[in-house]
């Protein structure tokens, strides 16, 4: 009996020093994501993150090796969940209804994470980070955009089959409205005239009679 009590205690001990680790950690990822992005990645310190987040540069360190893996943990999160939030709606209807739904979402999301989608292209896409992340981090951040960018290709393709969608090049088409959805978030103004909702709604259409009034 007493045998059993110690281990019990000693698996409540090791889980309590699991959420504890975790915690740091996601603390650690958010103070560094916010001085990421006011300050650019070379502009931010390690020491900077360690004093936002309330840890030692050595604490730091235990939980992430580098300043660079740091902040490719902070972009293949916000691409993780740019892409469940993107492609967690069912892909099903015709294919003019997938499409619209697809843009709304694409818009929604965009200025949604609009602030994620800031920091990406900040550090990613035109910055540092581009060059001085390995292979392999590479290919993982690109895997999101990979996702997407195929699952409106299967809409366009099934369209077009379909004779509904007149497109002549699927891919090409699908990369104009994948950037056309892509920096909404750039001009969007949360006090303008037109919601989230509405931008997104006239989206839809406009992408719509992309792909329907389209030349062979």
């Amino acid at each position: 009996m007493l045998e059993a009590r110690s281990v019990g205690r000693d698996s409540i001990a090791v889980r309590s020093l699991s959420t504890k680790g975790e915690e740091t950690r996601g603390r650690i990822l958010d103070a560094a994501g916010e001085l990421f992005l006011e300050r650019g990645f070379e502009a931010t310190s390690v020491s900077a993150i360690a004093r936002a987040a309330q840890v030692s540069v050595p604490a730091l360190y235990w939980h992430y090796g580098s300043k660079t893996e740091l902040c490719y943990a902070y972009l293949e999160k916000m691409m993780r969940a740019f892409t469940d939030a993107l492609l967690e709606e069912p892909d099903e209807g015709t294919p003019v209804q997938r499409l619209r739904r697809f843009v709304r979402n694409y818009v929604r999301v965009q200025i949604e994470f609009r602030d994620w989608s800031t920091a990406f292209e900040k550090l990613y896409t035109f910055g540092q980070l581009s060059t001085v992340l390995d292979d392999d981090q590479r290919e993982q951040l690109n895997e999101g955009e990979r996702q997407v960018i195929a699952r409106l290709r299967l809409i366009l393709s099934d369209g077009r089959k379909a004779g509904v969608f007149r497109v002549r090049d699927v891919k090409l088409a699908a990369f104009a409205i994948a950037n056309a959805c892509e920096y909404a978030f750039q001009w969007y103004n949360p006090h303008g005239k037109l919601s989230g909702d509405q931008i997104a709604e006239e989206y839809a259409k406009m992408m719509e009679g992309l792909a329907v009034n389209g030349q062979d």
